[in-house]
């Protein structure tokens, strides 16, 4: 009987002194900057998207200057606008 409580008593000593382990593992990824919070992840990727779609809506201007533009113009203007977009965003999210 005595035995048993030993080795249960080890068992759950092992399994306290491993999550302590883990938990200052834990601490330290966040000093070292390699984790962060899932609310500032969420945060970031509202304004983010946010950020995107208000440069995409904004392509809405480009239609008085396509008007009157034949089909191969009007793609190209949108192909250089949405370049332009998508490189804005690149620099911004480095």
């Amino acid at each position: 009987m005595n035995t048993i409580k030993n080795e249960e008593y080890l068992r759950e000593m092992t399994r306290l002194t491993k999550l302590k382990a883990d938990k200052e593992e834990l601490k330290l990824s966040v000093l070292r900057g390699e984790l962060i919070r899932v609310e500032e992840v969420r945060r970031q990727w509202t304004e983010n998207a946010s950020n995107i779609r208000q440069k995409y809506l904004a392509l809405q201007e480009l239609a008085p200057k396509l008007e009157g533009l034949s089909a191969k113009e009007i793609r190209q203007e949108l192909r250089i606008r949405i370049s332009e977009i998508l490189n804005e965003l690149a620099e911004e999210y480095r």
